[in-house]
C-alpha cells in the first residue's frame, strides 16, 4: 500500500537527514513513496535476525534500535545503537548474503521498509546514492566488528594496537640508517665510533690513508 501524504512528508524529511534526498530524481523519489511501507514495532521485538536471509531494507523514522551479535556462549552482544534518521539491513543485501547482526527494537519504532529489488533498482542505480549507502556500509561494519572483538576477546585490539607498533620498530632495525648512540660528555662512545666505522665500510681502528 502506498505511503499517504503524511508518510511521504516524513520519508522525503528521512531522507533528507541521510543526506541522499537531494540526490535522487524526481521519478526516483515518486517511485520510493509508491513502494515504501512504513511498520511499526514494539520494544524488543526483533526486526531482523541474525542469520536469516536478507530481503528488506530498512529507514528508521522514529526510534533508537540495536545491532546484537551472538556470542561463543550463545549469548547476545551490543555491538551498535542506530537512531531515527539512519537505515540498517543495506549489507545483506548488497552481499547477497545472510544478516550479519540481530536488529532489536528499544522502545516503539517506526520504520520504512524498502524491497530488496526496489533498493537496488530505486536506490542503488543512483550512483551517488550507492556510493554514500556503501561508504557507510563498510565503515559501520567495520566499528560493530571492532565492538565485537572487543566484547568477545577484552584487549584485542590493544594486542593487535601494540603488535603493529612491534613490528614498526623491528622494520626501522633492519634499515641502514637506525642506529644506537651512547653519548658520554656530549662525545660519542667508543662502541658508536666503531659501528660508524663499520657502516663506512673500514675494519674498527683502522686509520684513513689520506690522514698519514
Amino acid at each position: 500500500m502506498p505511503l499517504d501524504k503524511l508518510g511521504q512528508i516524513w520519508l522525503k524529511d528521512v531522507l533528507g537527514k541521510m543526506g541522499i534526498y537531494q540526490d535522487l530524481s524526481r521519478d526516483e523519489r515518486e517511485e520510493l513513496f509508491s513502494k515504501a511501507q512504513m511498520i511499526t514495532f514494539e520494544n524488543g521485538e526483533y526486526i531482523i535476525r541474525e542469520g536469516t536471509f536478507g530481503d528488506e531494507f530498512f529507514i528508521l523514522a522514529k526510534g533508537t534500535v540495536s545491532a546484537v551479535k551472538k556470542g561463543a556462549d550463545g549469548r547476545e552482544i551490543t555491538v551498535g545503537e542506530i537512531e531515527s534518521g539512519d537505515y540498517f539491513g543495506e549489507t545483506a543485501l548488497i552481499s547477497d548474503s545472510v544478516r550479519s547482526s540481530s536488529i532489536v527494537a528499544r522502545g516503539e519504532v517506526k520504520v520504512f521498509s524498502i524491497g530488496r529489488m526496489d533498493f537496488f533498482d530505486v536506490l542503488m542505480r543512483n550512483e551517488h546514492v550507492r556510493e554514500k549507502i556503501e561508504d557507510k556500509s563498510r565503515m559501520r561494519n567495520k566499528a560493530t566488528q571492532s565492538k565485537y572483538r572487543q566484547s568477545k576477546y577484552p584487549g584485542f585490539d590493544l594486542a593487535q594496537k601494540l603488535l603493529c607498533k612491534l613490528r614498526e620498530l623491528s622494520a626501522q632495525r633492519e634499515t641502514p640508517h637506525y642506529r644506537t648512540r651512547i653519548l658520554e660528555n656530549n662525545e660519542p662512545s667508543y662502541k658508536t665510533a666503531m659501528l660508524d666505522e663499520h657502516m663506512r665500510g673500514k675494519a674498527p681502528g683502522s686509520r684513513d690513508i689520506n690522514t698519514l
